[in-house]
């Protein structure tokens, strides 16, 4: 099952906090979790951070707002056995994903160790720019992993013949 995904996190070199995340499966389930645990002090006082994405993000009362350990467990209920994932410039997105779980070895066994870039799959299918978004949510991570999964579909109908690159 393909599933497509985005996080936001607080960047302090050398380690990355996850913020929230968010994923779309290709049959168009949804899951948006926000770390309760993170190092709320540091990400609600970081300009960028409160101004771009904090705004997004449900009250802290909500049962989006889960521990690591119930984050782990709800990845793993809502991604499945065998995985495929899709992001955009993914690299931090995946580090932030595995260091949920650990190290690369306690990912479960059957999910791959690498994520597909749509970057990639852009370049592929001769793809300059996706198709606007219109939802004005950037940064928030569900709505980003909703424009991941319409850019593919987009750049596998570009491939398909069925629609041309430009937008």
């Amino acid at each position: 099952m393909r599933v497509f995904y985005d996080t936001e996190f607080l960047s302090e070199p050398p380690e990355l906090h996850l913020i929230s995340i968010g994923m779309v499966r290709e049959d168009g389930a949804e899951l948006s979790v926000v770390n309760k645990c993170a190092p709320w002090d540091r990400i609600l006082t970081h300009p960028w951070l409160s101004e771009n994405v904090v705004p997004h993000l449900p009250p802290e009362y909500h049962p989006s707002w889960q521990t690591p350990e119930e984050i782990r467990l709800s990845l793993v209920d809502f991604c499945g056995h065998e995985p495929e994932f899709w992001a955009w410039f993914g690299s931090f997105d995946w580090v932030v994903l595995v260091n949920l779980f650990g190290q690369f070895r306690d990912v479960p066994y059957t999910w791959p160790h690498w994520s597909h870039e749509l970057k990639q799959l852009m370049e592929k299918a001769g793809v300059s720019k996706l198709p606007a978004r219109r939802d004005n949510m950037a940064h928030d991570a569900l709505a980003d992993a909703r424009f991941v999964k319409n850019g593919y579909d987009w750049c596998t109908k570009v491939l398909a013949g069925t629609v041309k690159a430009s937008v």
